[in-house]
């Protein structure tokens, strides 16, 4: 299960329900996990509520390298907020096809909890676990800004514009023949009157006006011999259609002839019936008696399995057991520090503090550590336009008495926009009052920060 982010609920408010949705997690997981299948129901990450310190912790049971949103290729992006408006749509008619069973509680408060779960996520909140879109921070009243002009690229590019054909050339067209009659047909009227309307069509289109034109080897003759020149292919038409009268008339002669000999054949006098024995009449008294049993069995049975369904929906699912407790590195900062055992301290950490900003722009950084089992590691100072400054770090602990201090060293980070980089900075973290631990960020020339230490990743 990797862990995704820390959370709090302070000053922010949940989407309208009974009580906040997070706290429905494994029904509605369960529920979706029935309805959809488990792409769908791993898109919700599930929250761990600390009552005592008001956070959440956010993880996911998806497979895969942990990427947030701000992390993806621009193409990346796209796709991933139209895989995920896909699972809006699917969660958001699953949860309306709960809400109008209003005859049920339960099912009503899970499908308000699930419309609610269902809303669009701050590009903050997505996540992408390998191949699985994750969105954490659910159930609460956000702000999404870019969602709409994203997913409006993703239909873009998945449904391009119709393109009009070009038009159609004329500049090599043959002229029309004058010597030739118009085309007539002799199908149904209704399709007749379908040929001039292409051709209109046709004319429209290449701009040409609807009128004759002449032969370019013959000189314009008066009307008397054009109409004369029409009158072979006219008489050809006349001939054409005599032709299929007669051919429909015998293949009509035929058929009533069929039909004729069929019915002669069905009213000849019946032969003298023969008896059917008893014990023939008996097997087919049985056999009407089996199938009438057997419609009455398939009745039955489609009523029980149509009240099994009901009193399905009707049932609470029941709470899934506990999970076994995996031996993992700790999840928090202080059980790191109170071990003392550097090992604990593999995988990726983020220090995150209103302080740490761009010494000329001013915009705030966030800054990952990825250590291995013996402190070693990388550094990666993430600016706000997404770019990574990159360098190394160590970290080690020293233990004073019963007090035990992390030491990390960073080097200076380097940044793509060459030669721009960050000064080298140490981290020191301890436990302080009520077993809360202290990180202090320092750098040499400013003053210290105070920063919070949270894991993003667990070491392999």
């Amino acid at each position: 299960m990797a862990a995704l982010i820390t959370t709090t609920g302070i000053g922010l408010s949940s989407v309208a329900t009974d009580k906040p949705a997070y706290l429905f997690f494994q029904q509605l997981r369960l529920q979706i996990q029935r309805d959809l299948g488990n792409y769908f129901a791993d898109y919700l990450a599930e929250p761990v509520f600390d009552s005592q310190q008001d956070k959440i912790d956010w993880y996911s049971t998806a497979d895969g390298p942990v990427r947030e949103f701000g992390e993806l290729s621009d193409s990346e992006k796209i796709e991933t907020v139209g895989r995920i408006d896909s699972i809006r749509q699917q969660l958001t008619a699953l949860a309306k096809r709960y809400i109008q069973a209003t005859n049920d509680p339960g099912k009503l408060t899970i499908g308000q909890a699930l419309l609610a779960a269902a809303g669009e996520p701050e590009s903050t909140h997505r996540y992408l676990i390998g191949n699985q879109p994750t969105v954490v921070f659910w159930g609460f009243v956000q702000s999404a800004p870019d969602y709409p002009e994203l997913l409006k690229k993703y239909i873009q590019i998945r449904q391009p514009p119709v393109t009009e054909p070009p038009p159609a050339r004329t500049d090599n067209a043959p002229p029309a023949r004058a010597d030739i009659a118009p085309h007539t047909t002799d199908i149904a009227p209704d399709k007749a009157d379908i040929a001039p309307k292409k051709a209109d069509t046709a004319l429209e289109k290449t701009g040409l006006e609807s009128q004759p034109t002449a032969r370019p080897d013959r000189d314009n003759s008066p009307p008397e011999a054009a109409a004369t020149e029409t009158i072979p292919a006219q008489e050809f038409n006349l001939l054409r259609y005599a032709g299929k009268v007669l051919w429909g008339s015998a293949v009509l002669a035929g058929l009533l002839f069929v039909i004729a000999l069929i019915v002669s054949l069905f009213n000849r006098s019946p032969g003298i019936p023969v008896p059917v024995s008893t014990s023939n009449q008996e097997i087919l008294d049985k056999i009407r008696q089996s199938v009438s049993a057997g419609d009455r069995l398939q009745t039955e049975l489609a009523r029980l399995q149509s009240a099994l369904a009901e009193k399905k929906c009707n049932c609470t699912p029941p709470e899934p057991p506990p999970e076994p407790e995996q031996a993992t590195t700790p999840a928090k900062i202080e059980d790191v520090v109170e071990s003392c055992n550097i090992a604990n301290l593999t995988g990726r950490w983020q220090s995150r503090s209103n302080e740490l900003r761009n010494s000329k722009s001013g915009e705030p950084v966030r800054v990952n550590y990825d250590f291995d089992g013996q402190g070693e590691g990388q550094i990666g100072i993430i600016e706000a336009d997404g770019s990574e400054c990159k360098g190394q770090a160590s970290a080690t602990f020293k233990k004073t008495g019963d007090i035990c201090v992390l030491h990390v060293k960073a080097t200076p980070a380097a940044c793509p926009t060459w030669p721009s980089s960050y000064k080298s900075h140490t981290v020191e973290c301890k436990l302080g009052d009520k077993g809360k631990a202290k990180c202090t960020l320092l750098q040499k020339g400013t003053r210290p920060v105070y920063a919070v230490f949270e894991r993003r990743s667990r070491g392999q």
